[in-house]
Formats: C-alpha cells, sequence, structure tokens
C-alpha cells in the first residue's frame, strides 16, 4: 500500500474501487501473476477505455481474469466509486480463496459456530457467505458488520493483514485435536484444543 507524498496513510479515509483494484492487483503481481499482455485490447470492463490509466487497466484485467473482480450488472467497474464494507468482504473472501488456492467459503459453511452479525441476513446470499468467513476467522470482531458502510483504509489494512495469516492459521488447525471438553448448557459444549484455544459449538 503507498501512502500519500507528505508519508501519512491516512487510515481513516474511505476507499475507493480504484484503490482496491490497484493494491489487490500489485499483491498479485508480487505473488507471481502476470498481467495480462492484451488489456489494451480486450477491456474487460465497459466504463473503462484504451484512455484509461495503463495501471488501473492492467490490474483491473488481471483481477478479472483470476475471479476476483466481476463489475456490477452492466460489467462496470466503477473505479471511483467508494467500496462498501460488503464489496471489501466479498473481494477479500474471493482473492484469498485463490492466493490460498483453498475454498474458504465452502469450509466455513460445513462448520457449526455461532453467528455475531445481525444487519446481514437481508444481503444477497454470495455476500452473507463471504462475511461468514470473515465472521468464522475472526476477521472483523463485531456484533454488525455495518455491510453498507464505506470501508476504510485502516480497516482494509486489518482485515488484509489478517486474511494473510489463514492459511498458516487453517494448517495449523488440521493438526489440532480435542483434548477435553464439557458442556455449558443444553445447546452449547465447550472444546478445548491441543493448542490450548477453546471453541464454543451449539
Amino acid at each position: 500500500i503507498n501512502g500519500y507524498s507528505d508519508k501519512t496513510f491516512k487510515p481513516d479515509r474511505e476507499l475507493t474501487r480504484y484503490d482496491i483494484t490497484l493494491i489487490i492487483g500489485r499483491y498479485l503481481v508480487q505473488l507471481g501473476y502476470n498481467l495480462p499482455k492484451d488489456a489494451k485490447i480486450d477491456i474487460r470492463f465497459n466504463d473503462l477505455t484504451r484512455n484509461t490509466e495503463e495501471a488501473l487497466l492492467n490490474y483491473a484485467a488481471l483481477l478479472y481474469d483470476v475471479g476476483i473482480l466481476q463489475g456490477d450488472q452492466y460489467k462496470n467497474l466503477n473505479p471511483y466509486d467508494k467500496l462498501t464494507r460488503e464489496q471489501l468482504a466479498l473481494i477479500l473472501t474471493r482473492a484469498f480463496t485463490i492466493i490460498d488456492d483453498f475454498d474458504y467459503v465452502a469450509h466455513v459453511a460445513k462448520q457449526t459456530f455461532v453467528r455475531e452479525y445481525s444487519d446481514v441476513l437481508a444481503l444477497r446470499e454470495q455476500s452473507q457467505v463471504a462475511i461468514d468467513v470473515l465472521d468464522f476467522y475472526d476477521i472483523v470482531i463485531d456484533q454488525k458488520f455495518f455491510p453498507q458502510d464505506y470501508a476504510t483504509r485502516g480497516q482494509f489494512a486489518t482485515m488484509t493483514y489478517k486474511m494473510m495469516q489463514l492459511k498458516e492459521r487453517q494448517q495449523q488447525a488440521e493438526n489440532l485435536t480435542i483434548v477435553d471438553w464439557s458442556v455449558i448448557s443444553p445447546k452449547r459444549v465447550k472444546f478445548t484444543m491441543s493448542d490450548g484455544s477453546t471453541e464454543d459449538v451449539l
């Protein structure tokens, strides 16, 4: 993430879809992904043109090709629209599913856990399951998710940092065993794992 010319980060500044495209695009390139050579010829989004900034064209094409960005119903990227927390959840979940080569949505769907957020039930199913991933792995710890609020640079940095640790956490979880358990209510059981962590399960 590049800061500003005055060497500030501005954590409370709201993100745009332009910002997220460049940031995640640069990260994928650092991981070894190649920019599409036909980004100026086969333009992936209807609201971009050959005169669009080259970096945006390239990274937008890359994110479209790998399945992270899909655009709106008119296949527009809307790069200068502010990014909502709902959109950020979708983008991060798609990105790290590809980066880690692990289907987090499918994995979390098989788990039994207490869903914390009461303000996501009216969202599209694809948004709900993406937010479930953030909930299950404690990427966001709040009573509400505030999906229609605009995402800030600070929130993005925090969520991304935690998402970058998911693969290691997933590998560690696969090696855990249950060493103790206790009933804490008629419908809840508390498990103690081999690493000392605990998990409440309905």
